[in-house]
């Protein structure tokens, strides 16, 4: 986990605090913290409520933080000659399908929540 995301047990219950000052804004890292989290208490059946709170007294959270925006999570060069790709995401099986519009191949590749984040399943 992160420091930004606290997560402790108490019997059925876990518990998700947020603790990055001043407004507990999310950013990449804290958002990966928190879809761990998620995932843990969606795995083990001994859990049955998840609560999430927030340090501070002033805001629970002021949402995504938009600075941390202006860099990427990841870049890949891509073939785009056949001008612009269409990508399509398919959240069951976590691959992203990408198509060049009159374009007769399908680029896809597999996403993952950690470094290298792509994995590429064919060179379309």
């Amino acid at each position: 986990m992160s420091d930004m995301v606290e997560v402790s047990r108490k019997g059925h219950v876990l518990e998700v605090k947020l603790n990055k000052p001043k407004v507990n804004a999310i950013d990449h890292e804290m958002s990966r913290a928190l879809a761990e989290a998620f995932s843990l208490l969606r795995k083990d059946n001994d859990l049955r409520v998840g609560i999430i709170t927030a340090e501070g007294d002033r805001i629970f959270s002021a949402g995504w933080d938009l600075k941390s925006l202006d860099k990427p999570v990841h870049v890949e060069k891509i073939d785009t000659a056949s001008g612009a790709l269409m990508p399509m995401y398919d959240s069951d099986t976590d691959v992203i399908y990408l198509c060049g519009k009159g374009d007769g191949n399908i680029r896809t590749c597999e996403f993952e929540d950690k470094e290298p984040y792509f994995h590429k399943l064919n060179d379309g």
